[in-house]
């Protein structure tokens, strides 16, 4: 990919290109006679414009990797092939320094990783995390994708805290296509450990009908599905009736 190896090297044209045109426009303004505040004028302007074309080719750059790393997608829906899934993830962390990249990496090795049911080693993925340098939309999938994790090792304590951390996020994101679903599993999961069945059928049963039209939700809600009592825990985790 022509921004993923050459990315360092257009940003250093780029500031290349800024220190010239500060050159050309002092060296015109010089022979023109304009005074020394149009001089600064011309040169602050032709730095916003660098700074500006750089950001583009990083923002041009980040969309192209997300469309790289979802086109592997079907390796491992599709081809249910979790480690070369892995190995193909794990070429794209090379290299990266952005604590948002690195996150979502990680996450999806560790939903990899979740898939072949190694929990463990997911949890280990999601540890290299920082989740305080992490903003958005993937900070709340990451501290929902941690809880699933927990509950999957059946540490339902340290889940219950992370869920009551985060719950006025998730609630605010209950119905967005993107988190909904999973917010609706953990909620699901926390009224089943209240013993209250009818809340957690009622909220299951409001996600199916917001996500209907949603494919990518349909595993999700048989997960959460499998957690009421009536019907058979096949999930990575059950109700801890202990609790």
């Amino acid at each position: 990919m022509f921004l993923e190896k050459n990315r360092k090297k257009l940003n250093v044209i780029f500031a290349l290109c800024s220190g010239l045109i500060g050159v050309l426009v002092s060296w015109i303004l010089t022979k023109s006679n304009a005074s020394g505040g149009v001089f600064v004028t011309g040169v602050a302007l032709a730095m916003v414009f660098v700074l500006l074309l750089s950001c583009g080719i990083n923002w041009l750059w980040y969309r192209a990797f997300l469309k790289e790393v979802d086109d592997l997608a079907p390796i491992l829906k599709e081809q249910n092939d979790p480690d070369r899934y892995i190995a193909e993830i794990t070429k794209r962390l090379k290299g990266k320094k952005s604590a948002q990249t690195i996150a979502l990496l990680q996450m999806k090795i560790a939903g990899a990783y979740s898939q072949k049911r190694e929990f463990e080693q997911a949890r280990e993925c999601l540890a290299k995390v920082q989740p305080q340098k992490l903003h958005g939309l993937v900070r709340v999938a990451y501290q929902l994708q941690l809880i699933q994790t927990l509950l999957a090792q059946q540490e339902t304590e340290s889940a219950r805290e992370l869920l009551e951390q985060n719950r006025t996020e998730f609630l605010k994101l209950q119905k967005t296509e993107l988190l909904g679903p999973f917010i609706a599993l953990v909620l699901v999961w926390e009224q089943v450990q209240l013993g209250d069945a009818k809340a957690a059928e009622a909220l299951l049963t409001a996600a199916q009908e917001q996500f209907k039209t949603n494919p990518e939700a349909a595993a999700c809600l048989t997960e959460a599905q499998a957690l009421l009592p009536h019907m058979p825990a096949e999930g990575p985790y059950s109700p801890d009736t202990d609790d």
